[in-house]
Order: structure tokens, then sequence, then C-alpha cells
């Protein structure tokens, strides 16, 4: 269970992260966001990060409230 609470909490954050990066996007051009490959590294690394740190999350609050099951 604890393995379906972190995949549960990736994906989560994936999808989180994939949100707030098309916010913090939303006023460049497409070309803009092709062209320039510094983008693509700092908010590739910024997704990854934020879907990691919510599956730990996730296996944090999990053992938390269910220590018999971890």
């Amino acid at each position: 269970m604890l393995y379906v609470m972190g995949i549960f909490g990736f994906i989560s954050g994936f999808a989180l992260a994939l949100k707030l990066v098309g916010y913090l996007l939303r006023q460049r051009s497409r070309e803009e966001l092709l062209e320039d490959k510094g983008l693509r590294t700092t908010y590739g690394l910024l997704t990854w990060g934020i879907a990691a740190f919510t599956a730990y999350c996730a296996v944090l609050a999990f053992k938390f409230y269910f220590p018999e099951y971890s």
C-alpha cells in the first residue's frame, strides 16, 4: 500500500507541477518556448522536483496516519 501512495503522490504532483509550469509560462510565445533550451531544463527540473516532493509527502502522510501498514 505504501507503494500505491507513493505512485499516487508522484502522479498528482506531476499534474500539479504541469499546471504550475503552464501558469508560469503563459506569457511566452510558442516560438520562444521551442527555441529557448534553458527553459526546458529549468522548468523540466522544477516539474520532476515537485513530483518527487509530493510523492515523498504522500508516503510520509501514509506512514503517519497508518503506521501499522508501513
